[in-house]
């Protein structure tokens, strides 16, 4: 698992665009990209969430506007799938 943070525009979707391409293509490891873009908080619940006085809630990439225990989820899943699905010694 490669974790990657960095400030908006700075291209972290590109770079990892490119990692991805050349770990499936060149190298034979399979990936899977996600973004914490895949994982904000749907637009009705940010809007509930700002109703507690901040406003700034109702905008997405602030702390609070995406879903913490999802993306958990996901990884759990994945490497739990990953492990029965190939001979890794999970």
């Amino acid at each position: 698992m490669i974790g990657l943070n960095g400030v908006q525009g700075i291209g972290k979707t590109t770079l990892v665009r490119v990692l991805s391409s050349v770990l499936n293509n060149q190298e034979g490891y399979p990936t899977l990209v996600a973004s914490i873009d895949d994982f904000y908080l749907t637009r009705e619940d940010q809007v509930r969430l700002s109703e507690g006085g901040n406003k700034l809630w109702e905008q997405r990439g602030l702390p609070g506007t995406f879903g913490i225990s999802f993306p958990f989820y996901v990884v759990v899943v994945v490497v739990v799938v990953g492990c029965r699905f190939e001979d890794r010694g999970c």
